[in-house]
């Protein structure tokens, strides 16, 4: 704001002013003229009455009173009368019975007290009302006696002193009044305007002791009730108290027997006289300092009788929560700390705070939700004391990466790809399931394989412990199979499915053995074939190891003898799909054979001996195939042993070749036979019947051999002709008569 702004605002408050203000007389002196005329009750210092004050009408025009307040000259304002209807006076008329209430205050003096007044009056028929004073009323008739209230102050006057008794020992007349206060005022009544010595006596709550704190001194009545006070020699004591970390405690003090709460660490103790006294400070029940404190005299500037720097035994746990490896987890923990009387819980992650902890032992339990579990459990228990575990606490909980490995029944690893921890379902990669966060404890595991419950138990995790093997029941499985004769199984083939789930699985037979791998424990329908026929069908259920079957097949030999009950040698024997030769006993052996109707044949040197369809009903089979011998002798044209190759067939068979004069072919099977003979190229060949031909000769046309070839007699007869023409005569007939001679012993 400007100055000519400022000067336009004070003109307009004047002029405002200036209207409103009412019209007042010229001379308001000399509206009244006034007295007191009488006065009545108990006026005196601290006491109350009346007193009738009687007014004259001095102005020249009629006046009305409305009211009137009253004033001695030494104290001021002693009271006032308010009147319901303005009272009339007229031109020099006086007017009494104007009863005014008089309250004299305690220091005011004794005797007569001179007053004055003012009156609140209008002049004839204005409207403004306005207050006249009325000077020199005379007097108020003060009676020589005091009423006051005394209140009992500590050494500084801020605070009364309860529970004090004030003697006060007139100094004119030797008597003593007593007074006694609870609340640190007393009610002085109608005392003696004198001096007097005053003592002071207070029952100190602190001890209980009765202390004189003012030692008798001389005080004049008047200079009590100006004052309104007596100090005392009791005193402030300030205590300041901190916890172990600094921090200002709210807790509550003692000062001997007197309790005071500490706000913001601070507390003071009003009205203590002097003295040594116990202090103590609790905290949630307990004591967290003791010590003892003298009261003197107050000592500048804090002018209290005694200053306390306590720090109480109170302190902080904080847990630094890590898992079992000291690492830092990002779990949700909570925390219950108990003792002395104290019960807390708090929530958090990496750290807990437990605040303002009074000293003692307390048991501390840490726990968390174990998702896997659903579940809150304990990951740790442990003991701590206030102040010696004051501040951080690294706590290694029962906390780890747990792992869960799934491996069959003989330990193999298994490749599961679910779980289920209570009933909530988890990945399994590689047949292990990871459990970050695991916590101590047993979980509840269900495992299936092909759709198959293969594990439903509990496995226990701890610190120690944290890798869990579980071994599923899924089982590798040997069938060892048998004949009915007790042999292994050397081939085939087993089937098995799964009875109700869905499981299939072949294995081919290897040494009596068919093995399956990771089979669930469950029922099977197993098939066993031979030759695509089923030698075994039915339900199993698989626990674990191996299992015996019995197949429904024989390991079968056959034994071929001749009629005569000996054993023949080389028989091909074909039964079914098997083949096999007889040995040297006669037996030959087929193998493993299934049961039931099969085509048996059998061959020897070609020649088919039986072919039939028999049952396999036993391992031992017999054959009878009746055999035969053929005796061949060789002759040549002159009737003579030759020998020669001798070939026995059938068909286009060669059964046997013989060489020599005499060829004997023994086990001939029955039948029609080629017998052929032959000395170079010289031979015969004739069809012959076994059994019926018996011994048989055979003639060849060779009746001498000439430089290795073989010459019949047609042969020789034929080489004889030229000769004889060119032998002389006489050498021809001897030599005619020779070969004469000797071709009639050929013919015979």
């Amino acid at each position: 704001m400007n100055a000519g702004t400022m000067w336009l605002f004070l003109l307009a408050i004047f002029a405002f002013a200036t209207l409103n203000v009412p019209a007042f007389p010229q001379i308001v002196k000399e509206v009244f003229e006034g007295s007191i005329y009488r006065q009545s009750g108990d006026i005196h210092p601290g006491g109350n009455g009346e007193v009738d004050l009687a007014l004259t009408n001095v102005y020249g025009r009629d006046v009305y009173v409305y009211g009137i307040e009253l004033f001695v000259e030494a104290t001021g304002y002693v009271g006032s009368l308010s009147l319901d209807r303005p009272v009339r006076l007229g031109v020099n008329e006086t007017k009494s019975g104007l009863w005014v209430p008089v309250s004299l205050p305690p220091m005011a003096p004794t005797g007569n007290v001179r007053a004055y007044a003012h009156v609140r009056t209008s002049i004839g028929d204005e409207p403004n009302v306005f207050t006249v004073t009325v000077h020199d009323v005379c007097c108020i008739q003060s009676l020589p006696y005091r009423s006051f209230k005394l209140e009992v102050r500590d050494y500084t006057g801020g605070s009364a002193v309860p529970y004090t008794t004030v003697t006060m020992k007139s100094y004119s007349t030797g008597m003593t009044y007593t007074y006694s206060s609870e609340s640190g005022v007393v009610n002085v009544d109608r005392l003696h305007d004198d001096y007097y010595e005053v003592t002071v006596w207070y029952r100190s709550p602190y001890d209980g002791r009765l202390v004189n704190v003012h030692s008798p001194a001389p005080y004049s009545l008047y200079e009590l009730a100006s004052s309104g006070m007596i100090k005392t020699k009791v005193f402030d004591v300030q205590l300041k108290a901190r916890d172990i970390s600094g921090r200002p405690l709210n807790a509550t003090a003692y000062l001997g027997n007197v309790e005071q709460r500490l706000d913001n660490g601070f507390a003071v103790f009003r009205n203590v006289p002097y003295g040594r006294y116990n202090v103590s400070i609790e905290h949630r029940g307990v004591e967290v300092f003791r010590g003892n404190v003298t009261v003197t005299s107050p000592v500048p500037p804090l002018m209290v009788g005694a200053y306390i720097n306590a720090t109480a035994a109170v302190g902080d746990i904080i847990l630094d929560l890590r898992d079992a490896d000291g690492r830092r987890t990002l779990m949700e923990f909570s925390a219950r700390i108990s003792g002395m009387g104290i019960h807390e819980e708090k929530l958090g992650r990496e750290r807990l705070c437990f605040y303002a902890l009074p000293k003692g032992e307390y048991d501390v339990s840490v726990y968390a939700y174990n998702r896997y579990l659903g579940k809150n459990v304990t990951v740790g228990h442990y003991r701590v004391r206030i102040p010696e575990n004051h501040g951080e606490n690294l706590l290694n909980l029962s906390v780890f990466d747990g792992m869960i490995v799934f491996k069959d029944y003989s330990g193999d690893a298994m490749d599961i790809k679910k779980a289920y921890i209570e009933g909530k379902e988890w990945k399994v990669t590689k047949g292990i399931l990871e459990l970050p966060d695991a916590t101590e404890g047993e979980y509840r595991i269900e495992a299936y394989w092909m759709g198959i419950g293969v594990f439903d138990g509990a496995v226990a995790l701890t610190k120690e412990r944290r890798v869990a093997e579980v071994r599923l029941k899924v089982y590798d499985v040997a069938f060892r199979l048998k004949t009915m004769d007790g042999s292994p199984l050397s081939s085939g083939t087993v089937v098995v499915s799964g009875d109700g789930f869905e499981y299939g699985a072949r294995s081919n037979v290897d040494g009596g053995v068919a093995s399956f791998q990771d089979m669930p424990e469950a029922p099977y329908n197993l098939t066993v074939t031979l030759w695509d026929r089923k030698v075994f069908s039915a339900k199993v259920y698989v626990r674990q190891g191996e299992y015996d079957i019995t197949v429904d097949a024989y390991d079968v030999r056959v034994r071929v003898a001749d009629q005569y009950g000996k054993p023949v040698e080389a028989v091909e024997v074909t039964l079914g799909k098997t083949r096999a030769v007889t040995d040297k006993t006669g037996v030959a052996m087929l193998g493993q054979v299934p049961s039931g109707r099969h085509q048996l044949r059998a061959t020897y040197r070609g020649f088919t001996l039986v072919e039939r369809e028999v049952a396999v009903m036993d391992k031992d089979m017999y054959l009878a195939v009746p055999l035969y011998s053929l005796r061949v002798t060789v002759l040549n044209e002159l009737g003579s042993p030759l020998d020669a190759d001798v070939e026995l067939s059938r068909g286009f068979l060669l059964v046997d070749k013989k060489y020599g004069s005499l060829a004997e072919f023994h086990n001939l099977p029955e039948g029609r036979y080629t017998l052929k003979a032959y000395r170079g190229s010289k031979g015969v060949e004739q069809q012959i019947s076994v059994p019926g031909s018996g011994d048989v000769r055979v003639k060849l046309p060779v009746v001498a051999e000439l430089g290795g070839v073989a010459l019949g007699m047609d042969d020789l007869c034929t080489m004889a002709l030229p000769m004889m023409a060119a032998a002389v005569i006489a050498g021809a007939i001897l030599t005619a008569s020779r070969l004469s001679k000797k071709v009639r012993k050929c013919d015979h």
